[in-house]
Formats: structure tokens, C-alpha cells, sequence
């Protein structure tokens, strides 16, 4: 997947997130969108259900990404992160 530059980073920090194999600079895909930076960390999480259409065709356009590759990674994140949550309650 190619995502603009500007989302990018070559290293975790406080403001990225891994998606899809790469790291996103959220408050940089939060100027690009227009949407709130806590928002956007909260749907990478998982904490958030998926976005409206409308938005994540948004966030999609920014990142470069074809729609539909987006929500698929959306939802296996968002499978993920319930999975590790799942796990350590039963820990």
C-alpha cells in the first residue's frame, strides 16, 4: 500500500500508529482529514466502532489507500485489539 509521506513515519512515537505495516502519523492524517486526532486514534483502536462511510472514505483518500482495502484493515485491527482485550481479561 502507498500512503502520502506526510502520514508516514519510520518509527513509532507517540503520535502513529501501525496500520497495515506501516506507521501513520495521526495528528498529520488528522490535518488531512480535518478530523480530530483523539478520533482517528480511537478508530485505529478499535475503541471506536467503524467510521460513517463518508469518513473513512475520507481518512481512505488521505491515506492513498482504495476504500475498500481500508475498512478490511480497519476490521481486522479492530478484530485484533477486541481479541487482546478478550485475552487479558481472562488473565
Amino acid at each position: 500500500m502507498t500512503f502520502p509521506t506526510r502520514c508516514l513515519v519510520e518509527q513509532p512515537h507517540s503520535s502513529s500508529v501501525d496500520f497495515a505495516g506501516t506507521f501513520i502519523n495521526l495528528k498529520q492524517l488528522s490535518r488531512a482529514t480535518g478530523l480530530h486526532h483523539t478520533y482517528i486514534s480511537r478508530v485505529f483502536s478499535g475503541v471506536r466502532p467503524l467510521p460513517r462511510i463518508e469518513t473513512a472514505r475520507l481518512m481512505a483518500d488521505a491515506l492513498g489507500m482504495p476504500f475498500e482495502d481500508f475498512i478490511t484493515a480497519l476490521e481486522d485491527r479492530a478484530s485484533r485489539e477486541l481479541h487482546k482485550r478478550l485475552r487479558r481479561r481472562q488473565v
